[in-house]
């Protein structure tokens, strides 16, 4: 029903519904998992994050972002790269990357040196289905071994979703059936086919 255009009213209307009530909770789960765990560290505990005033009004933002993501604007989405939040700095990616626009690439690259761990490995995943699948496999398995088990197995799913057809000889991939992270692990078993 949700692509049936006599659907679109009352989709619009649950699709208010529902950002009304992820503003008014103050709901953590657009801003994404490694992401939140690095605001985390920041703010002593992840659900402080929000009562950060630098963060107040981030949920609002993350929603106009994902909206124009789903809208296809490019500028906006440009405009997000640059954003003081990395939340919003790693969703501008990762509808960049989706959009399929190869003219962006040049627009991701210097997110792979981002100070957020969790957004370098959104554009690397954005540069990689833009068709840059060696740069972004070369940053990725760097990845798996951060610090931050979340951001290693956010790495290795890019690696995974990429289908990469040598992923499963990659040295750091088969290493990450030792990761101390068993998600990571699972997908590297998944990935080497053991």
């Amino acid at each position: 029903l949700v692509g049936d255009p006599k659907s679109s009213k009352i989709l619009n209307e649950l699709r208010t519904k529902l950002y009304d009530k992820m503003i008014e909770s103050e709901d953590l789960g657009l801003i994404p998992e490694p992401v939140l765990e690095e605001m985390g560290k920041d703010h002593r505990n992840k659900y402080f994050v929000l009562m950060d005033p630098e963060n107040r009004g981030l949920v609002e933002e993350l929603i106009e972002i994902i909206e124009a993501g789903e809208g296809g604007e490019s500028d906006k989405l440009l405009q997000g790269l640059n954003s003081d939040q990395p939340s919003i700095r790693y969703w501008s990616a990762t509808w960049l990357g989706v959009s399929g626009d190869r003219e962006r690439s040049g627009s991701l690259l210097p997110l792979l040196n981002d100070p957020s761990s969790g957004v370098s490995v959104a554009a690397a995943l954005a540069l990689g289905r833009l068709g840059e699948r060696d740069l972004a496999t070369s940053h990725l398995v760097k990845k798996i071994s951060d610090e931050n088990l979340v951001v290693g197995m956010y790495a290795i799913r890019a690696i995974e979703l990429l289908n990469l057809s040598n992923a499963p000889n990659l040295p750091e991939v088969i290493q990450a059936k030792e990761n101390p992270y068993d998600f990571t692990r699972r997908i590297a078993a998944r990935i080497t086919g053991k």
